[in-house]
């Protein structure tokens, strides 16, 4: 007799919605060793690909030379996630 279990097997890529409700435009961003050199203006989402990683490391680089960056933990069943940057600067996450 067997048994299936439904398991859930993690993909080599997850997927990223950046959403910048910051002040001002994002010049560029950087996910782990992805370099991503296109604007993203205030209230823009942008959608990216990338390789999972266990710790995911984000850059923003914001018109005014400001950098803000976060750490992102991915549960391995993850495979969406929305990345929002608020009016103040800060980052959230949340799953999609």
């Amino acid at each position: 007799m067997s048994s299936c279990k439904n398991e859930v097997i993690p993909t080599q890529k997850i997927q990223l919605d950046l959403l910048n409700n910051y002040f001002e435009p994002i010049d560029s961003l950087d996910i782990n060793e992805v370099k991503v050199r296109e604007p993203l203006s205030v209230g823009a989402i942008y959608s990216i690909e990338i390789k999972r990683e266990a710790i995911n490391r984000l850059y923003f680089y914001t018109k005014s030379d400001l950098i803000i960056s976060a750490n992102l933990q991915v549960d391995p069943k993850t495979n969406k996630i929305r990345i929002i940057l608020d009016k103040r600067g800060k980052v959230s996450f949340a799953l999609r």
